[in-house]
């Protein structure tokens, strides 16, 4: 896989877990963010890179594409795609969840 395609599928994948573990946190600190009122537009931005990822991995272009087929990265980008989807659907069918008064 070539480096730059690394290196965004780290990153990508790495603000996905923090959204995770922010969000399932019960700690203040961490708590704080679901009162963010940019947490809807970070979890769609983070669904569409993962997105982008996958496709360019499915890709049967180049290296990239032979290599995707078994990848463990794959499948995880996969399963990142389908949480950061699930999240951003019940982000916008009960709001009110992710407010802390």
């Amino acid at each position: 896989m070539s480096g730059e395609l690394t290196l965004r599928a780290r990153g990508v994948m790495a603000r996905a877990d923090s959204v995770r573990a922010l969000l399932a946190s019960p700690n203040t600190s961490l708590g704080r963010f679901r009162r963010d009122s940019t947490l809807l537009t970070n979890v769609d931005d983070i669904r569409q890179e993962l997105t982008q990822l996958r496709a360019q991995l499915e890709s049967p272009d180049g290296t990239v594409g032979r290599f995707s087929r078994d990848s463990a990265i794959t499948l995880q980008i996969a399963e990142a795609q389908h949480q950061m989807t699930l999240l951003f659907a019940d982000l916008k069918k009960h709001p009110l969840r992710y407010l802390s008064f």
